[in-house]
């Protein structure tokens, strides 16, 4: 039995060329164990590979696989072939059902299926994993679904019929895929199935042989003794001199006489250890130089190197060797050297259902030499956004027409409203409010980082920017007026705002008593439609309990995200904190969060969920709480009148009956509650 390489019709793209070739170097810059693979001599698009598990019922058995890339890929997966028996699961014949190969719309179910993100590595693992685990996710076999004349239908059923089975192949299996991978030749790689096995065997008798040999030599009265003269082992095999030790451990050492135990004696005058002159000089080396040397390293090498040093491992932390490594494309495996980085982000009303579709790209601020070649393209896409967020497609050469218009004051009808957004998916992250996944936590941590230094940086360039974020926050602590809504449509962009604001300017302290009552007052709508009976005013000295349990509970989701907002807000921007100080960090960074981030986050997280009174909430906002209940229930109160007044709620529309029902409605809440019909606000 052997295997040859079949001709292909449509030859490799330059980019798939290109994205196979750094595949490549991945696979050999960090191979795995059990996995051998590697392309064809004379054609990169078709992979042999080998794998070999080393537990399990399969345990030893070479399997030989055959990996065909498409032209064009990475955009579609490659397909694997099995050249050998292997009883599976998912395994039919020669073809593996496995959700990360599968087109997307093939996968059923949201997030499964390829992604461009994936690399010949990335098939390998899984591969790997997936083949020898004990239990695998099993799909519904489409002969076994009444829907296969329809596959749209048959995928939404199958979405639905995803169990879990254990794979556990019988001994009779087991031999027969010894028997075929034994008999199985590849003139491809030179794969022998027999050879292979043969080896495996022998260095499965060698460590037989050494077990032995180790066991043995416990019943030696010289080694058992510990003799130091003992020469039983060869002084160069690692596993002899642990085996050593250990016997030593376990050997009591004979207890000296008075006579030998010396007598104690002045310390002699301790020597300085000797300088490493070299190491010395290493270690006196730039940051910036050592970065270069970092970036060269693979990740083990990488870790060794500042675990020796805590030169090494500041240099790697202030100036982001960890962080360098993630900045490539997803897609080119490129780095940020050769390409110009960014993410994607899909505007609401336009994804595809089943699936997070994105529908813009927005260009990354990291160094200064990718810098140059981002900012005319974000600037092109923040006028694109600025303008129409829900057009469908925009061509990469209208974007740098649109960079040719570009309004700098355009930048704050964009990056505020997604630095929001990024905080307000977070909080709700799961639909779960006992529990902040850390991945979650990193992912809105470094998205609203990386909005941010674009602000900073852009506001920088602009002065005009920094001006109109001063004039906002001025005008909005000083001036009732701004406060309303059709001057600040939005109050978590607003918090944005003071991210940038200039030093010695508006701060969160300043401007918190007036932003808290201006939420309060928005509150109200809603609070009222779903208890329309607090309309009702009870008389000035009178305290409802009703109307601060009421409004405590039905504000809580607002409540939780101002508490977290300006959290967030304080992480990034530190009290006493300059514009320059943050934009100098993450131009360091890259954009991304300084260490030790996104576990605050995570405890300012759970200290919002901590919150259960009024004062609890003023004290996590940094105010004092009203002094009394009663001066609580005077400032709620305040807020229904001010929502009136400023439009927000009206009663003629809230409530349809007649203001005594309503009174009355009140009443079932509290039957001594003093007040009258008059005072409910229409």
């Amino acid at each position: 039995m052997g295997y040859r390489s079949t001709d292909r019709r449509d030859p490799l793209s330059k980019e798939a060329q290109q994205r196979l070739m750094r595949d490549w170097k991945e696979v050999q810059k960090e191979p795995i164990h059990t996995v051998k693979a590697r392309p064809l001599e004379k054609d990169i698009s078709e992979w042999l590979c080998t794998l070999q598990p080393n537990e399990g019922p399969y345990q030893g058995i070479p399997f030989h696989l055959v990996l065909k890339f498409p032209s064009d890929y990475p955009n579609r997966p490659p397909f694997v072939r099995v050249c050998t028996f292997l009883s599976h699961p998912n395994v039919f014949e020669e073809w593996i059902c496995l959700y990360m190969i599968k087109e997307p719309e093939e996968a059923s179910g949201p997030y499964r299926g390829w992604s461009t993100a994936y690399s010949v590595q990335s098939v390998l693992l899984q591969l790997q994993s997936f083949l020898f685990a004990e239990n695998v996710p099993q799909v519904q076999d489409p002969d076994a679904s009444d829907s296969d004349d329809d596959p749209d239908e048959y995928r939404h059923a199958a979405a639905s019929k995803v169990y879990t089975v254990v794979n556990r192949a019988d001994q009779n299996e087991v031999e027969d895929a010894r028997r075929d991978a034994a008999a199985f030749i590849c003139a491809g790689c030179g794969f022998r199935g027999a050879a292979i096995a043969a080896g495996e065997r022998a260095r499965e008798s060698a460590q037989a042989a050494c077990d032995a040999q180790r066991v043995g030599s416990l019943d030696d009265p010289c080694t058992a003794s510990g003799d130091p003269e003992d020469s039983s082992y060869d002084s160069e095999s690692a596993s002899a001199r642990s085996s050593k030790r250990a016997r030593l451990a376990l050997t009591p050492a004979a207890r000296p006489s008075a006579a030998q135990t010396p007598r104690p004696s002045a310390p002699a005058a301790s020597k300085p250890p000797a300088r490493n002159p070299a190491a010395d000089r290493l270690s006196e080396l730039p940051a910036d130089v050592l970065v270069e040397v970092m970036d060269r390293l693979d990740a083990a090498a990488l870790s060794a190197l500042v675990r020796a040093n805590r030169h090494y491992a500041r240099a790697a932390t202030e100036r982001g060797a960890w962080v360098r490594r993630e900045l490539q494309c997803f897609h080119t495996k490129r780095g940020f050297g050769e390409e110009v980085l960014g993410f994607g982000m899909s505007v609401k009303g336009l994804e595809t259902p089943g699936a997070k579709r994105l529908n813009w790209w927005l260009p990354l601020l990291l160094d200064e030499q990718h810098c140059a070649r981002a900012l005319p393209l974000l600037k092109g896409t923040i006028a694109a956004l600025a303008t129409d967020p829900r057009r469908s497609k925009v061509t990469h050469v209208a974007i740098l027409d649109m960079a040719r218009h570009f309004s700098p004051l355009d930048t704050l009808k964009v990056l505020p409203r997604l630095m929001n957004g990024m905080v307000v998916s977070f909080m709700k992250q799961d639909g779960s409010e006992k529990h902040v996944n850390l991945h979650a936590s990193e992912k809105a941590l470094l998205g609203y980082c990386q909005l941010h230094h674009m602000l900073l940086r852009l506001a920088q360039d602009y002065p005009v920017i920094q001006a109109a974020v001063d004039r906002a926050l001025s005008r909005f602590h000083s001036n009732l007026s701004a406060r309303e809504k059709n001057e600040t449509p939005d109050l978590g962009e607003l918090l944005v705002l003071l991210s940038v604001a200039k030093t010695g300017g508006v701060t969160w302290a300043s401007l918190a008593p007036a932003f808290v009552a201006e939420s309060f007052d928005r509150n109200v709508l809603w609070l009222l439609k779903a208890h329309p009976e607090l309309a009702i005013l009870e008389a000035s000295d009178t305290v409802s309990e009703h109307r601060l349990a009421t409004t405590f509970r039905e504000t809580a989701v607002t409540r939780r995200l101002i508490m977290f907002q300006v959290a967030f807000l304080l992480l990034v921007r530190p009290s006493g904190s300059s514009v320059r100080d943050i934009l100098a960090e993450y131009a360091q960074r890259y954009g991304y969060p300084w260490p030790g981030l996104t576990r605050k986050l995570q405890k300012t997280w759970y200290d919002v969920l901590k919150v259960a009174t009024w004062p609890d909430f003023y004290s996590q906002l940094g105010l004092a709480c009203p002094p009394t209940s009663l001066a609580l229930c005077s400032t709620l109160r305040q807020s229904v009148v001010s929502s009136s007044q400023k439009g927000y709620h009206s009663m003629k529309r809230l409530w349809q009956g007649h203001p005594r029902d309503l009174l009355d409605l009140r009443r079932r809440y509290e039957p001594t509650l003093r007040a009258h019909y008059p005072n409910c606000l229409v």
